[in-house]
């Protein structure tokens, strides 16, 4: 007698083969037997018709890199058939990370990937999800020169490579880039491409938030496809969209470049995810050389003498209330809770009594610590519809929500 047989359903088994109806035999956690299984009887049995019956699947483009430390059931995912999580994005991981670090809000930094792994097994982890991590490029440069931004020397950038080639050697799947954050942002082609070439010789991948994702991605990408090109590593976009509406239309050009680049021999994929809104901090919409030491040299800035030159570059992208009605507050860090669930538009007219939503952006900042995290609903829906129509993975940006603080 089987313990477990699941009838009537329609399975689709991940290779690609036609779906079909049938029963699925469950024997001490393996499946045993597919097909008509009428004959065979279990301890239970479960009535999946007018139900899919499928592999776990997995989610691409995910953050649990820290919250399954919390909760390692992983429920969040687990409830939506998510399985396998690929997690460490965006140029962000828990290793390798600065020696001062260690002993700051962070409770799971590392050192490197083999001591975030004891950790997790010092503090009984017991994954209800699978994790392919990865190592962050911000994570590894940070912990080489810190948050400056500067271009690397040549002595650190061997370390830097030594170090993604321990990590890798030790089990991480490739390295995630976040070309849109600091300290990722101060990098130049020749440091991403010698560490794609540490990743190629591993057989990992190199995941990319891009450096643009509007006007400029064009240029962003043909960066990560030279990447790609001259290290010979598989390069993967990470949630492919357009997020600004003056360039909104244009993602059968978009496609059509990583087409060419794939019939001239570059391993090039990309991720998407199905909706309309993207998540960051705040701090993004903020000029590039205001983020020269991360999150604390914006907030520097904004109560010193180049508060104005910020609000200018934050102006680029809130210049009315359509703009900024577009941004709409997640967090506050703990430090202004009436924000969260409101937008720019409403913050600044309902508590800033202000129509100048740059000015209202950055004392958000301020009275946040430059901590506020917003989702910003930026995309069109036809470039959406075009992406997730092509040869393309899926994944949710997100990470498996813990009940804890």
């Amino acid at each position: 007698m089987d313990d477990i047989i699941i009838r009537g359903g329609t399975i689709v088994d991940g290779t690609g083969s036609a779906s079909f109806r049938g029963d699925i035999a469950i024997q001490d956690g393996i499946i045993c037997a597919i097909g008509d299984l009428s004959g065979r009887q279990a301890k239970k049995e479960l009535d999946a018709s007018g139900f899919v019956v499928a592999p776990g699947f997995i989610d691409v483009h995910s953050h649990s890199d820290r919250s399954f430390m919390l909760d390692d059931s992983g429920a969040a995912k687990l409830y939506q058939g998510i399985t396998t999580e690929v997690s460490g994005q965006c140029g962000s991981s828990p290793f390798p990370a600065l020696p001062e670090h260690l002993k700051k809000a962070d409770p799971w930094a590392a050192l490197s990937f083999q001591d975030f792994l004891e950790k997790a097994e010092r503090e009984h982890i017991k994954l209800g999800v699978n994790q392919a991590l990865l190592v962050g490029h911000g994570s590894l440069r940070a912990g080489v020169i810190g948050y400056d931004g500067r271009a690397v020397e040549a002595a650190e950038l061997e370390q830097m490579k030594r170090l993604l080639q321990r990590d890798l050697k030790a089990g991480a799947w490739g390295l995630s880039l976040g070309l849109e954050y600091p300290p990722g942002m101060f990098s130049n082609p020749l440091e991403l491409q010698e560490l794609g070439s540490v990743v190629k010789e591993q057989d990992g991948l190199i995941a990319c938030h891009m450096r643009n994702e509007g006007l400029f991605i064009d240029e962003a990408v043909d960066e990560l496809l030279t990447v790609g090109r001259v290290s010979g590593a598989h390069v993967h976009i990470s949630h492919l969209k357009i997020d600004n509406y003056k360039a909104h239309g244009r993602a059968p050009e978009v496609w059509a470049m990583i087409e060419k680049a794939r019939a001239e021999g570059v391993h090039v994929t990309a991720d998407v995810y199905p909706f309309l809104a993207s998540s960051s901090s705040l701090t993004i919409r903020c000029p590039k050389w205001s983020k020269d030491g991360g999150a604390g040299a914006v907030l520097a800035f904004l109560q010193g003498e180049r508060r104005q030159e910020v609000i200018e570059g934050i102006r680029e992208h809130y210049f009315n209330a359509e703009r900024a009605e577009t941004c709409l507050f997640s967090s506050d860090g703990g430090l202004w809770p009436e924000i969260v669930g409101k937008t720019l538009r409403q913050v600044a007219e309902e508590y800033l009594h202000t129509t100048d939503y740059a000015q209202a952006a950055a004392e958000v900042l301020i009275r946040t610590k430059a901590q506020a995290k917003c989702v910003f609903f930026v995309m069109h829906e036809d470039d959406m519809m075009f992406f997730i129509e092509q040869d393309v993975l899926v994944g949710s940006d997100g990470d498996a929500y813990s009940g804890h603080p």
